[in-house]
């Protein structure tokens, strides 16, 4: 595991769909769109929901897991970091 479960770069990619899907929860509830026949479901709407957020998370993680190729800009100059393994340099040449 190269990631943490806790990294600040997952959380921070993480915020951008929390408050997205937030925000247009926070819509539809807020401004009572729901008719009232369907007021029953909004426990079942909510835990999907969370359901939803965790596994956006873990989807979050699990790729930043699974990166084998990394650009960042180092004073003006792109540079690539590559993870590669001995034996799959060896396939290659």
């Amino acid at each position: 595991m190269k990631v943490n479960l806790f990294n600040k770069g997952v959380r921070n990619k993480f915020w951008v769909y929390f408050s997205v899907i937030s925000g247009i929860l926070s819509f539809i509830l807020l401004f009572n769109i729901v008719p009232d026949e369907y007021k029953d479901y909004l426990k079942c709407f909510g835990y999907i929901s969370f359901i939803l957020l965790i596994s956006i998370y873990l989807i979050i993680w699990i790729r930043a897991n699974c990166l084998t190729d990394v650009n960042i800009d180092v004073d003006g100059s792109t540079v690539n970091i590559k993870v590669e393994t001995y034996f799959h340099k060896m396939v290659i040449k």
